[in-house]
């Protein structure tokens, strides 16, 4: 009965055991020595099609600073450092590694670190080696992934609304509560 029902109309589709499978044009199939040769010769000198200015992804060599900065060895230094100072444990919670329980840690910058990018105009990275308000670990602090997922400044700004420092989110609050009021 089984065998019937593997071998029926309605499971002709499927792969069978012994059958080989069908793939595309020449799936599979090796090319010899001197195909290989003639295609090595005939893309010598030629740069890589899909590299460089010739990909459809290039964006005019522009890569993001903030992508930059933060696979930079400054950067990777500066989380050392603050993972070091807070004895790699969550500042907030206590959670740290360890007794088979692994957890991840960041390193948060306190005053974001798109602020900073802004409020000193940081457009390169010769700009953001010579920024000290960057690298200073005391704006820095160490958070589990929960309790960073708690923070304004985890990922990105939600719509609507920005990073800012905390005078500038105190003057906005004043502002709101004025047009709250109609003291505007």
């Amino acid at each position: 009965m089984l065998s019937d029902i593997c071998n029926s109309k309605i499971n002709s589709g499927r792969f069978q055991k012994g059958h080989k499978q069908v793939g595309g044009f020449k799936k599979g199939h090796k090319l010899s020595e001197e195909s290989l040769e003639k295609m090595r010769k005939s893309r010598k000198g030629q740069p890589c099609r899909n590299a460089g200015a010739l990909s459809n992804l290039w964006k005019g060599g522009i890569t993001p600073i903030m992508k930059l900065i933060r696979t930079s060895t400054a950067y990777i230094l500066w989380r050392s450092l603050v993972f070091k100072r807070d004895n790699y444990t969550c500042v907030w919670c206590g959670a740290r590694s360890g007794n088979g329980k692994a957890m991840v840690l960041n390193a948060d910058h306190i005053k974001a670190f798109a602020v900073i990018l802004r409020e000193h105009s940081i457009t390169n990275m010769a700009e953001a080696e010579s920024c000290g308000e960057l690298w200073d670990i005391d704006n820095g602090r160490t958070l589990c992934r929960p309790c960073h997922q708690t923070t304004d400044t985890w990922g990105r700004p939600k719509k609507g609304t920005y990073w800012t420092t905390e005078e500038q989110r105190a003057e906005i609050d004043g502002e709101i509560l004025k047009r709250e009021k109609g003291v505007v």
